[in-house]
């Protein structure tokens, strides 16, 4: 699996290391869901703020305002080609990620990592617009960052 990562907002580079972090939480996806995917399949993350994040949604979703993470299947495959399969890109807002964190007494990392794998299974298909799908998703999310010693993001803090 090749992750590619791009920062649109140089804030996402104080952080430490997105590539280690952003591998960690696909790692854990893959793990929890008994995934398997060849050395050639990419994924693509982009680091951006809330201002490129609100400007996507309301392009390609028709919805104002920003989000905390986006996703974007590619759709495109190639089981019997050289080309690498790509499974799309995953875009994070960092100011909306900085205020859910703090909100919801979360570090910084934990919260990012739940939403790479959040996003990694929208690439996916998973969704979670009907109790059933949100079920699924939610349980592959919580076993995920039980692998990476994160607590369930959906548990309230108090």
């Amino acid at each position: 699996m090749q992750i590619d990562i791009t920062e649109f907002d140089d804030r996402w580079l104080q952080l430490g290391d997105l590539q280690k972090l952003s591998t960690r939480a696909v790692n854990a996806i893959i793990k929890a869901g008994a995934l398997a995917f060849s050395d050639d399949t990419e994924v693509s993350l982009v680091f951006a703020d809330d201002a490129r994040v609100a400007s996507l949604n309301e392009t390609y979703r028709s919805r104002q305002g920003t989000t905390n993470v986006l996703s974007f299947p590619s759709g495109e495959s190639a089981p019997d080609t050289e080309m690498p399969q790509v499974l799309g890109d995953v875009v994070f807002a960092f100011e909306t990620v900085l205020r859910e964190s703090s909100e919801q007494g979360k570090t910084f990392e934990s919260h990012l990592c739940h939403l790479i794998v959040h996003g990694f299974l929208h690439l996916l298909g998973y969704d979670h617009l009907d109790e059933d799908g949100a079920r699924e998703m939610e349980g592959l999310e919580i076993s995920a960052l039980a692998i990476i010693d994160i607590p369930n993001p959906y548990e309230l803090n108090i």
